[in-house]
């Protein structure tokens, strides 16, 4: 049988009261501890077990599991089926189970009430910038920061910081080349461009960088804010 319709939810299961605020969040997703700057878009069976910011224009897709706290900048494009932030377990202790640190409801056991002592660190935040582009399936280890501009292949598995404009790939996740040289890349980061809103970047020439570059940072030299 076939569930009514929620009157709070529209024909494509977005939450109308968020589509008022310009944040389309499927009712199927689960974000607990989440803020936004809009505009944003959560797709179904998203999962943040912990905080989440997004920033305008960038949108996360189906699937896609953010397990520690997490910041994404503006810009961003996050494929289905991405696991960020994955929790690590102990391998150092006498077992890897979560048992014996704590991540489990079980403080009848006296090796839990124990464990809430010296607690294994196994949530640090995930820092993502602005502009990054996360392919299908990629796995983040939690703790780490992915540089603006950077790109992860998918299904790739990502260890380490990732640098601006970074193109990582594969299992581990190895830089495979930068997207531009090093005085673009640096050009890039000063114009903060991402501040720009997404009218105002309609005026700019965004298939050309060097193009691009000159215009922003004519307007730049003319004291024209970027925002």
């Amino acid at each position: 049988m076939t569930a009514p319709p929620r009157e709070d939810i529209d024909d494509q299961g977005y939450f109308l009261e968020a589509l008022a605020r310009g944040i389309r969040i499927h009712h199927t997703s689960t974000l607990p501890h989440f803020q936004a700057e809009a505009p944003v878009e959560i797709r179904s069976g998203v999962l943040a077990e912990h905080a989440l910011f997004l920033g305008a224009y960038s949108y996360i897709s189906e699937d896609t599991r953010l397990w520690t706290p997490t910041t994404i900048g503006r810009y961003c494009s996050i494929a289905p089926n991405c696991d960020i932030g994955g929790v690590e377990h102990p391998t150092d202790w006498v077992t890897t189970h979560p048992f014996a640190w704590g991540r489990l409801p079980l403080d009848h056991w006296p090796a839990m009430r124990q464990a809430r002592k010296s607690p294994h660190e196994c949530l640090a935040p995930v820092a993502i910038g602005h502009d990054v582009w996360i392919g299908a399936g990629a796995f983040v280890r939690n703790g780490l920061s992915v540089g603006t501009g950077a790109i992860i292949g998918a299904r790739a598995v990502v260890t380490r910081d990732v640098p601006p404009y970074a193109i990582v790939a594969g299992n581990p996740g190895r830089i495979i080349r930068h997207r531009f040289s090093p005085e673009i890349i640096r050009r890039l980061l000063a114009s903060q461009w991402w501040r720009l809103d997404v009218t105002a970047l309609d005026h700019f020439p965004l298939t050309d960088v060097e193009r691009f570059l000159a215009r922003i940072e004519g307007r730049m030299a003319d004291g024209l804010a970027v925002r």
